[in-house]
């Protein structure tokens, strides 16, 4: 958060933060092992039917990486890719059900592939908190996207770095102003005034401000009395806690921090099943289940 107001603000004197209020995580560095790389030839194969994906897997697993018979019907083999890619890969299994081990292609699971996950979790944002066209919707993506004058953005992300963008431009207006308010200040000026006199105590700020994006909070202000509710504080709440997590999904992919996307994971499958996912959601949960119960080690 201090780093956000650093960058929103232009100056780190603006912002201080006690030396005792936040201590360093105790990082545990792995050892590192470079990535075996196996470069394929090109191959003439038709990608858009389920029988040219039959060709091109069973083209990689037995000519290219030329894994033993006896393997591939002891074996498991994760192939990533979209979610149509998944939908071939079952239709595959269904036809050759009952066929010779290893070539009923029972052993190769299909997995979603982590940037069609983070792109489609974007899409299903933009449906849920856009609002319609006219963005006369107060509290809507689309309301915030036309004050701004920003790219125009759809439902369905056509331009999806457009979509990454402004949304994260928007995530961190409701972060600031999050944070003013937990730092008992009304205005901008006013919180970076209480700052400068290390007025701010971060750690309750942090706190605060982490608790309000608790999904029990919201549901917590949805069971006062209608009257009371402000349903686009509400949503506001649920769209940046979405945003920090595909932000944090987004990262964990570039570091390859496997553990951080196995975690968001087991929130988005829920998320995309609610949110009418229909296709991301059942994988996602599908893929929950190999990984607790039904793969081996």
């Amino acid at each position: 958060m201090v780093q956000l107001l650093h960058r929103c603000s232009g100056s780190k004197d603006d912002f201080i933060c006690g030396e005792n209020e936040f201590q360093k995580p105790m990082l545990e560095v792995i050892d590192l092992e470079p990535t075996n790389i196996i470069p394929f030839a090109l191959m003439d194969i038709e990608q858009s039917s389920t029988e040219g994906n039959l060709r091109g897997i069973s083209r990689v697993l037995m000519d290219e990486l030329k894994i033993p018979k006896d393997d591939f019907m002891q074996g498991i083999f994760l192939v990533g890719g979209d979610q149509l890619l998944a939908e071939r890969v079952r239709s595959i299994q269904k036809q050759r059900e009952g066929d010779i081990p290893g070539e009923d292609f029972s052993r190769v699971l299909p997995v979603l592939g982590a940037f069609h996950t983070n792109m489609n979790f974007k899409k299903m944002m933009m449906k849920m908190f856009l609002g319609d066209k006219s963005g006369r919707v107060l509290g809507s993506l689309q309301n915030l996207n036309k004050k701004l004058r920003r790219k125009y953005i759809d439902e369905k992300a056509g331009n999806y770095w457009a979509c990454v963008d402004f949304t994260k431009d928007a995530g961190d207006a409701v972060l600031l102003g999050l944070i003013v308010q937990e730092g008992g200040a009304k205005t901008w000026d006013e919180f970076r005034g209480k700052s400068k006199m290390g007025e701010i105590r971060w750690r309750q700020v942090v706190a605060a401000v982490s608790n309000k994006l608790r999904y029990k909070h919201v549901s917590n202000l949805r069971d006062e009395e209608e009257d009371s509710r402000d349903r686009v504080y509400e949503n506001l709440l649920l769209f940046v806690r979405m945003e920090l997590e595909f932000r944090c999904f987004y990262k964990a992919i570039r570091e390859a921090d496997v553990g951080i996307m196995e975690l968001v994971l087991q929130l988005w499958a829920p998320q995309f099943l609610g949110g009418g996912g229909t296709k991301y959601g059942p994988e996602l949960v599908e893929l929950r289940c190999g990984m607790l119960c039904e793969w081996d080690e």
